[in-house]
């Protein structure tokens, strides 16, 4: 009879417990948190596609869902959920990193087409030649797959010194014209006029670049 009682009275604890577990953990706020001022997408955009909702549980939000759901609605890749992140007891916040288009480069094949590219060369979209004004044309090299080679590393490696130089990624496009790939050497021709050149064998593509823009 005692045994019997101590099971009831443990599993009124622990039907109480859930019950004030369930209520404590209620999704309450949901905030959207950008790696970067955000530039083409509209604040509550992500989170209406997430599918995270007040009044739900939230032990029961499914990161990799999120991830999947919002990755669906930008094919492409221009916008991504890097993680969502819990505060208990209610609170859920979703980490976000948009990827702004800045260079156009040519695409193997006919008709002519061109790859957009972020920062990171993780955007994805092919648009025409009436779509490319305004971006960074990468000249000399051709794109098929990927962007995983050694010349567009290089490249991401040259916005990278300018971006430590003060330029937000975003803005690259305004001060750069136009990336050269030589045979031995790139050349990087700005708004202004003003090219800078580097060899493709130096070691260190950032520090040279940044003392090649202080003396212009």
């Amino acid at each position: 009879m005692k045994k019997r009682l101590a099971v009831i009275a443990i599993g009124l604890i622990l039907v109480v417990t859930a019950v004030v577990f369930g209520r404590l953990f209620l999704v309450r706020t949901i905030e959207e948190s950008y790696a970067a001022k955000p530039i083409n997408v509209v604040a509550g955009e992500v989170l209406s596609l997430s599918g995270i909702e007040q009044g739900k549980s939230i032990l029961g939000i499914n990161e990799e869902r999120v991830i999947r759901k919002v990755a669906a609605a930008y094919p492409d890749n221009s916008v991504v959920v890097t993680g969502v992140e819990r505060v208990f007891p209610n609170k859920v916040i979703i980490h976000i990193k948009e990827r702004v288009p800045i260079a156009a480069i040519v695409t193997k094949g006919n008709p002519v087409r061109y790859a957009l590219a972020d920062m990171d060369f993780q955007y994805n979209k092919i648009v025409s030649d009436s779509e490319i004004e305004g971006y960074i044309y990468i000249s000399g090299v051709e794109v098929d797959a990927t962007f995983n080679t050694a010349i567009f590393a290089a490249v991401r490696q040259i916005f990278q010194a300018f971006i430590q130089l003060g330029t937000p990624d975003y803005a690259l496009p305004a001060l750069i014209s136009e990336v050269a790939c030589y045979k031995e050497s790139y050349t990087v021709i700005l708004r202004s006029g003003a090219t800078l050149s580097i060899d493709k064998n130096v070691n260190d593509i950032i520090a040279e670049i940044t003392a090649i823009y202080l003396l212009i």
